[in-house]
């Protein structure tokens, strides 16, 4: 199982967002996080979507933010780190594999995120471990 969940990962190949500046040669895989805040209505309108999808609010909201590095990157499949917020206060990282390719509408597209977030979840890696 863990060799067929990761063998989608290893073929996609590395987004090509627009960025700012110019970026070097060699990728340095040094991420950052970044918070913000969304407003009351955004918030309410997102669990209302969850509500219709029987979804978590924090499964709504990734599968916006996978419609969104999709549309940059204009790419049909990506590989996706999130928090499972469900198991421990810390939460765990899930890599997810999102095939958007089949989704015609934004509920589509929801079940795909939390279709992918079950297998993430079946296939438990320690982070180091990630891709």
């Amino acid at each position: 199982m863990t060799e067929r969940f990761l063998s989608p990962t290893k073929r996609l190949p590395m987004l090509q967002l627009p960025t700012d500046h110019p970026r070097g040669a060699v990728a340095r895989y040094q991420g950052e996080s970044c918070s913000f805040l969304i407003s009351q209505e955004l918030s309410d309108r997102l669990s209302s979507i969850g509500q219709r999808s029987d979804v978590r609010r924090s499964t709504a909201l990734l599968a916006a933010f996978c419609l969104l590095l999709a549309r940059y990157a204009a790419a049909d499949e990506l590989n996706v780190s999130a928090i499972d917020s469900g198991l421990d206060e810390a939460g765990a990282p899930l890599l997810l594999h999102v095939d958007l390719s089949n989704a015609r509408s934004f509920e589509e597209l929801i079940a795909l995120v939390q279709k992918a977030e079950r297998d993430a979840q079946t296939v438990r890696l320690p982070i180091e471990d990630l891709p």
